[in-house]
């Protein structure tokens, strides 16, 4: 039997795009958790706002419902996409992810910076760290 999810009254933006694109899609959790390559239990905590998902599993799902990734961190309010520094630092941070998925942690880090300084600043200190 397919797994039925009660989120809660007033979901946040990533839980209702998630419910949202399920739905069009006619999805149950389980089947959204097995092709989109996410543990079912941990997507059913996303949904009900117990955890917070990674940026691996953020990516994955951006991936499974062909959204550009950067839509779903502003979702996460990891990002301002809004501001073209911020774009052009997160396609920085992207493009390092590609090569090599250990700094894909970077895109999370980048989002716990509060203010454009500190993203200023982590971001010279990624650059010269690499260099």
């Amino acid at each position: 039997m397919p797994k039925k999810i009660n989120p809660p009254p007033n979901p946040n933006r990533l839980t209702r795009f998630i419910l949202d694109n399920m739905e069009g899609l006619n999805l149950t959790v389980t089947e959204l958790a097995r092709k989109a390559g996410i543990s079912q239990s941990h997507l059913s905590s996303i949904l009900l706002e117990k955890a917070n998902p990674s940026v691996e599993i953020i990516n994955k799902l951006a991936d499974f419902f062909n959204t550009p990734r950067t839509y779903l961190y502003k979702l996460m309010d990891w990002i301002d996409i809004d501001s073209q520094e911020d774009q052009d630092q997160l396609t920085y941070l992207l493009g390092l992810a590609k090569q090599d998925p250990q700094f894909a942690e970077l895109v999370e880090l980048y989002s716990q910076c509060t203010t454009p300084d500190q993203r200023k600043k982590l971001i010279r200190i990624i650059r010269a760290s690499i260099e």
